[in-house]
């Protein structure tokens, strides 16, 4: 697989980044503060319409933290029958669906390299749990900006706030905003890229679960990228009872910190998403030290930005994040490129 060096380079930076700055509500059309000095960038919400099947999952939100908590160990326990409980399977074994249909407004981003006409190449990042769009952009320092880097190398970027993240819509966290539903989002997002007839090509690069679901990606619609590029990604899930364990996963309404839930309510849809109790978050800065940051490899100030910037996640997404993955992509036919840290607790066991 052909890319520049310049381009890797971004890749590897950013790598080492855990995430960045949320940037707030921008209107349509270009952005005040610009994340790259190498493009002109337009950001506003998209609304997404999709029908698509999930997972079926016969449970009751947690009714406090002591019951997420208890879920949770059970859910971890060695030989847990609990997805099987929760779940139903039909005879070819796979599980059981409900049809979701919904429109939804998804904030996006694009910046379009300077000084290029004509057909570019486009690049859509998706980024991982814990992270919104701003990951791709983090604002720390610019040696860990992917955007920056990749405009200056002639690639238009497109970036997304996922379902359930920052600025874009906050639906139910158990029934909608699941695997299934993230990546028909990401495949309308590609058709209508396509469809403007502005780019040469278009390739996918995603941050751990934003790589998960470019497998899915590969495996539903094979001719959707010309590349995937995947970083803190491996296709074993080995590791992820560590991972999310270290979280310390907590209700959205129950985080410690008074200026992440002030923050998280000011979101749009923040007051629904506060009292839904299938939103959470890491529960404190150790449990994101612990998780994101390998001890010596690191600059403080980058951590604490990635702290302050934080995003929640859903047990949706927690109960169905092996999907993308529990098939094989073997129609695509595109290019894949794999970058994972040697530090990465998530993947590190493999």
């Amino acid at each position: 697989m052909l890319v520049s060096s310049t381009f890797i380079a971004g890749i590897s930076l950013l790598h080492l980044a855990s995430a960045a700055p949320t940037l707030g509500g921008r209107g349509v059309g270009p952005t005040p503060a610009s994340p790259t000095s190498a493009g002109i960038c337009t950001s506003g919400p998209v609304a997404i319409t999709v029908q698509v099947d999930t997972t079926s999952i016969s449970m009751k939100k947690p009714a406090d933290q002591g019951k997420l908590t208890g879920f949770l160990a059970n859910f971890w326990a060695t030989g847990s029958s609990v997805m099987s409980q929760i779940t139903s399977r039909k005879a070819d074994g796979n599980s059981q669906k409900r049809r979701i249909e919904g429109t939804y407004n998804i904030w996006t981003q694009v910046c379009h390299p300077n000084g290029k006409e004509g057909q570019v190449p486009l690049i859509v990042g998706i980024h991982g749990i814990n992270f919104d769009h701003s990951y791709w952009e983090f604002g720390y320092s610019k040696e860990y900006n992917f955007i920056e880097a990749a405009n200056k190398a002639g690639y238009a970027v497109l970036t997304y706030d996922r379902l359930g993240v920052g600025q874009s819509d906050k639906p139910d966290g158990l029934s909608v905003v699941q695997s299934s539903t993230e990546v028909e989002i990401l495949h309308r997002h590609i058709q209508q890229a396509r469809a403007t007839g502005k780019y040469s090509r278009i390739w996918g690069i995603g941050h751990s679960f934003g790589a998960i679901q470019l497998t899915g990606i590969a495996a539903r619609y094979p001719s959707d990228l010309d590349a995937v590029i995947l970083t803190g990604y491996a296709p074993s899930m080995v590791s992820v009872p560590l991972a999310f364990t270290a979280w310390s996963q907590t209700l959205a309404s129950d985080q410690a910190d008074m200026a992440t839930r002030s923050r998280w309510s000011s979101l749009p849809g923040g007051s629904t998403m506060m009292n839904d109790k299938s939103y959470m978050g890491t529960g404190s800065a150790s449990s994101d030290r612990f998780a994101f940051f390998s001890e010596g490899f690191y600059d403080e100030g980058a951590f604490q930005r990635a702290y302050d910037t934080k995003q929640t996640h859903t047990l949706g997404e927690f109960l169905t994040i092996a999907e993308p993955v529990s098939k094989p992509a073997s129609e695509y036919k595109g290019h894949v490129f794999v970058v994972t840290g040697e530090k990465d607790m998530q993947v590190q066991f493999l």
